[in-house]
């Protein structure tokens, strides 16, 4: 594989995500994401992608993700959980593809707003998926999970 060649995000990803302060437990999820066709180019040769993510923590555990930006093996996107609540801030991932395109690796953070006067603070921790579906060529985000269901990880959901 050469330099231009990457892999693309779009598929399924069984994964981790680990909080820097080691009083909370790691959390297991399933995100799909898809290519989005249309809309504004993105430099570089990047592609945008948007997808669903479930994570296993018992709570608050359905998420959709949009602002999503692969340039080669650079990827970042935003996990918004649905519905919203108070108290539920959008995460910030930004991460690196491997060059077989089996994994991901990166970074999250969460920043929390409690007033306009109060100091913003922030939630951080790293995460990591493998890859466990890719999906098929030409597919986007109209007609991606078509015949794709998400499955909680490990809950049997």
């Amino acid at each position: 594989m050469d330099s231009e060649t990457y892999h693309s995000i779009a598929g399924g990803w069984l994964g981790t995500y680990y909080y820097t302060a080691r009083t909370m437990l790691p959390v297991r999820f399933e995100a799909s994401f898809v290519r989005q066709s249309g809309g504004e180019a993105v430099e570089s040769g990047g592609e945008r992608f948007a997808g669903s993510v479930i994570d296993d923590d018992g709570g608050h555990d359905y998420a959709t993700v949009s602002r999503g930006i692969q340039q080669g093996t650079f990827v970042r996107f935003v996990k918004t959980y649905a519905p919203p609540e108070p108290g539920l801030f959008p995460v910030s991932y930004v991460g690196t593809m491997s060059g077989d395109g089996r994994t991901l690796t990166g970074h999250w953070k969460i920043a929390l707003t409690e007033s306009r006067r109060a100091r913003a603070r922030e939630i951080v921790g790293t995460w990591e998926a493998r890859r466990i579906w890719t999906a098929v060529e030409g597919e986007d985000a109209q007609d991606a999970g078509a015949g794709r269901e998400l499955v909680g990880a490990g809950s049997g959901r």
